[in-house]
């Protein structure tokens, strides 16, 4: 089957592309085969790198010895030839040889195979020309039934990635969905959920920069996104929460990344600003979306205090926890002070400008900044700078709140040495705990006394109550969670009690060994630490009541028939529960506790215990887990009563 995919030329002017590239791509999935020919037509003559898959042997070699001549660099896969066109324009390629490499996310992505090819454009399959954007043209010979997945090749695009295979396919408007198997009920929920993200993009940034948006199954587990469609797995597209956590992500990456493309040398600003626009709007959707600071707030201080922070500017791609801390989590918290700093509407238009200036083309924080001080008239130099250039954040303190002459006075400080340009929320609630007034404080200098006329005395004043600022978080404010206890150094301190002596002393070694700390098991007739942290075991264990004493803010009581939650009662004889609490007096003092509802279940729910990381309390029925929870704030050092 001869599959030929050609674009016009939309109707708005694009910049003229530099390269053209006419390709003619025969697979051979019985062989794992590409035969190919790739006719380059560039804007002007000159020398150029050009890269290749090693694999992949040029046919018409003697024609091109002048012309295109091997460098001698292999770089992984690719092996590099410099060109040089010296009157003419064009340049024809032709170009064949296997292409079978493991399906592994871990190493080079791409295959040909009976079951698919998969062709990423890191694999070198057809000749990549450094530097300079391209358009392209591309006739594809596939086997029959299959169906081929490419980007548009009238758009200034940086690469062509080619995937095939016999998939079933349904399509409405720009949306299409690419299935190994047939699934209707499936693909119309990625239909729906697709249109609705692409309308809702459209209308908050652009118009959709592309003709569609396809879903594609993948062979292998993925989850790629590319200009004009996403590549997922076939466990990952079949996981429900996608719809609402990848998919809107990978379909703004479209704008952000796929038509605006990262000037890496200066920095990477697109998976911030995704993952802004994406992740935390669909927390906003469903009210999460101050818990998602928090914890994105608490990662990067994790990891900016242990010294392997960097400049934000200094990020191109997420490697590990500490790159995504920086790159995720510090950047998503930067475009959301600056919607703080100026409002929905300015913040919508500045993205708005930068958008529109910037299509396929590479862009910077600095063209950011451009287009958000063209947007609101202001400099944003040392907003920017703080931000971007500099490591660490600010750590802001309450010192007073109080009521005088019919204003409200604040007197705030910022306690690090290097001075921020911050706008912190504010907020005043009665003695019923309602709303009375808000605001937004600049803090630019070390300390302020900062007044707000109001109509009456509120009771109590709250700093920053949604953590809208990146700010160090104080520990009251952090929820104590299972990795709060095993992030922790020193031994394990397990307290049991007599009842099952044998079975909690073997859980406490098997914890011992999975965090890489050594356990020492006590029984519960002993005195607890007074300042280390510790671990009870047991629903017999004779120190429960400091469960409930530790947790009397969170509505629980734990005892030896079972655990109550607020309203929910949990019988020890068919749940087991694991929870972390603080010392209200010793906030760095913890207390964890873990039951099973049968001794034999102690193993199983030793393994489970470390997979629920984030949690403050969790409980599970047998196997399953029917109880996954943070603590909420009740304390913080920037709340206050207003005396």
């Amino acid at each position: 089957m001869l599959l030929s995919l050609f674009f016009s030329a939309i109707a708005f002017a694009t910049p003229t592309p530099t390269v053209h590239h006419e390709l003619k791509v025969q697979i051979q999935p019985e062989l794992s085969r590409i035969v190919a020919q790739d006719l380059l037509t560039f804007s002007e003559p000159g020398r150029h790198i050009l890269s290749l898959n090693k694999n992949l042997q040029i046919e018409n070699s003697k024609d091109l010895s002048s012309t295109l001549i091997p460098t001698g660099r292999v770089q992984g896969e690719i092996a590099e030839y410099e060109l040089n066109l010296q009157n003419e324009k064009q340049l024809l390629i032709r170009y064949s040889g296997i292409l079978n490499y493991p399906l592994n996310e871990e190493l080079l992505s791409g295959s040909i195979t009976p079951q698919g090819a998969v062709l990423l454009s890191g694999l070198g399959w057809y000749p990549h020309v450094a530097d300079l954007t391209l358009q392209f043209r591309l006739q594809a010979n596939l086997p029959e039934g299959w169906s081929l997945v490419t980007e548009e090749g009238d758009k200034d695009l940086l690469d062509i990635d080619f995937v095939a295979a016999p998939f079933f396919v349904t399509s409405k408007n720009q949306s299409l969905v690419y299935l190994r198997k047939s699934d209707p009920e499936l693909a119309n929920k990625y239909l729906v959920a697709t249109e609705a993200y692409l309308k809702y993009y459209s209308e908050t940034i652009a118009p959709y920069p592309f003709q569609k948006f396809s879903v594609v199954e993948n062979i292998w587990e993925t989850g790629y996104g590319m200009p004009g469609f996403t590549l997922l797995g076939p466990s990952v597209i079949r996981l429900p929460f996608i719809l609402n956590s990848s998919l809107p992500h990978e379909i703004l990456h479209n704008w952000w990344g796929n038509s605006v493309y990262v000037d890496y040398d200066k920095g990477n600003w697109c998976e911030g600003l995704t993952s802004y626009m994406a992740d935390h709007e669909m927390q906003s959707r469903t009210g999460q979306a101050a818990n998602y600071r928090r914890s994105a707030i608490q990662a990067y201080q994790d990891y900016s205090s242990s010294g392997r922070d960097f400049p934000l500017r200094e990020f191109h791609g997420r490697h590990n926890n500490v790159t995504q801390a920086v790159g995720y989590n510090k950047a998503m918290m930067f475009f959301h002070m600056l919607k703080v700093r100026f409002g929905s509407e300015i913040f919508q238009k500045s993205l708005q400008h930068f958008y529109q200036s910037k299509l396929f083309q590479k862009a910077s924080f600095q063209d950011i900044q451009q287009s958000f001080e063209s947007i609101s008239g202001q400099h944003l130099e040392s907003f920017f700078h703080q931000w971007v250039d500099q490591t660490g954040m600010p750590q802001i303190e309450l010192i007073s709140a109080w009521f005088s002459q019919g204003k409200m006075k604040v007197y705030l400080r910022q306690k690090q040495e290097t001075l921020y340009d911050l706008n912190i929320p504010v907020q005043f609630y009665d003695k019923q705990g309602n709303l009375v007034a808000e605001d937004l404080i600049s803090l630019r200098t070390k300390e302020l006394l900062w007044k707000k006329k109001v109509s009456k005395k509120p009771s109590k004043i709250v700093i920053d109550p949604h953590h809208d600022v990146l700010r160090h978080l104080y520990i009251e404010e952090i929820p104590v969670s299972h990795t709060s206890f095993f992030s922790q150094e020193g031994e394990l301190n397990f307290i049991a009690p007599s009842v099952y002596a044998s079975q909690y002393e073997n859980f406490g070694m098997q914890m011992g060994q999975s965090l890489g700390r050594p356990p020492v098991v006590s029984p519960d007739t002993r005195p607890v630490p007074e300042n280390a942290s510790f671990w009870l075991l047991g629903w017999e264990n004779a120190h429960l009541q400091l469960v409930n004493n530790w947790g009397k803010d969170f509505q629980i009581e734990a005892r030896k028939d079972g655990i109550q939650v607020g309203k929910m009662f949990y019988p020890a004889s068919e749940y087991s529960v694991s929870l972390m609490l603080r010392n209200p007096a010793k906030p760095t003092q913890i207390l964890a506790w873990t039951s099973a509802h049968h001794p034999d279940f102690l193993p199983r729910l030793g393994q489970k215990i470390p997979h629920y990381g984030k949690f403050s309390l969790v409980i599970f029925k047998s196997e399953t887990n029917v109880v996954k929870s943070q603590w909420p704030t009740v304390t913080s050092p920037l709340a206050k009563e207003i005396p």
